[in-house]
């Protein structure tokens, strides 16, 4: 039975079954939330386009990569309080060739590809991985993973096959906004690693954002990154009929109201959060126990984020 809904308009150049390739390798179950139906939303949005016409993403100093990646790690190391940092990694160009030899184009045994690929498959610390720098005006991280075959009949293939990072980017200039960028992409390799570890693919950039969030109030540049991902959230808001865009927007929202709780708690309320976090990170809690515990919903993120705006603006 296919996962595929309609309603939803697909990313350009994805098919439905790109989308649920994407679902069944990294264990999530939907893509839809009710949110968008709702006239919380419809508020938000009109709150975007009235009052966030004139904003612009700040200026912000430049720095070298070797400040970039100390900052970063440092920060990880400070927060995930020893937990294993090891993710599945493959990096290895001639591998489509070799499967192609040896299974063809169109390959139907897939138990012997799983078994093919093992040896090819490093546990490597996230922290190890040399992230690939691209320069170009626009700024923004990806955390690229390996299929293995991208077009694979059989969808139950993508179901047995873990999530295998091979490549982390970090686009545009150098500066400090490339530490929370880099920090955000770490912590999607590092959730990403716990197949299921959220049923819904919208809610898969809000530990990113949350930690992004937080490592620019240690880094003293919070207004700035907040002013930054309310511009970003705009482009999205223009266009929520896309899957990614949704993404972005619920994501932002829940993120947004997790921090707000984060904020104005106690240090020993902030452990407590890094150390749910670490649980979902670890396998040893899903995303949705701390949106249940912390009694976290866009609704709510929507709200706060429609202060948020008041004050930055």
């Amino acid at each position: 039975m296919t996962i595929f809904q309609n309603n939803v308009k697909l990313y350009p150049c994805q098919t439905n079954q790109k989308i649920e390739k994407k679902l069944y390798t990294f264990g999530f179950q939907t893509y839809q939330l009710a949110f968008f139906r709702t006239q919380d939303f419809q508020n938000l949005k009109n709150c975007f386009i009235n009052k966030t016409n004139n904003l612009e993403i700040p200026t912000i100093n430049k720095c070298s990569f070797n400040y970039i990646k100390k900052a970063s790690h440092s920060f990880i190391e400070n927060h995930a309080n020893n937990i294993d940092l090891s993710i599945p990694y493959l990096h290895n160009e001639n591998l489509k060739n070799l499967l192609i030899t040896n299974f063809g184009k169109n390959p139907k045994n897939y138990n012997q590809i799983l078994q093919f690929i093992k040896p090819y498959i490093e546990n490597k610390n996230i922290l190890n991985i040399i992230p690939t720098l691209m320069p170009n005006n626009f700024q923004y991280g990806t955390t690229k993973y390996y299929y293995i075959y991208g077009n694979m009949p059989d969808l139950n293939f993508y179901k047995k096959l873990k999530p295998l990072l091979y490549e982390l980017i970090l686009n545009g200039p150098l500066n400090q906004f490339t530490i929370p960028i880099y920090i955000h992409e770490l912590y999607h390799a590092l959730s990403k690693r716990n197949k299921g570890y959220t049923k819904n693919y919208l809610y898969d950039e809000i530990i990113p954002i949350f930690m992004e969030t937080i490592s620019s109030l240690e880094n003293n540049i919070l207004y700035e990154t907040a002013l930054r991902r309310l511009i970003l959230t705009k482009d999205n808001i223009q266009d929520t009929l896309t899957i990614e865009n949704q993404k972005y927007i619920i994501s932002y929202l829940c993120a947004s109201e997790l921090f707000n709780i984060y904020i104005q708690s106690s240090n020993k309320e902030w452990q407590e959060i890094n150390n749910e976090i670490n649980k979902v990170l670890t396998g040893r809690k899903t995303l949705e126990d701390i949106l249940d515990k912390y009694q976290i919903t866009p609704q709510k993120g929507a709200n706060t984020v429609k202060k948020q705006i008041k004050i930055l603006k």
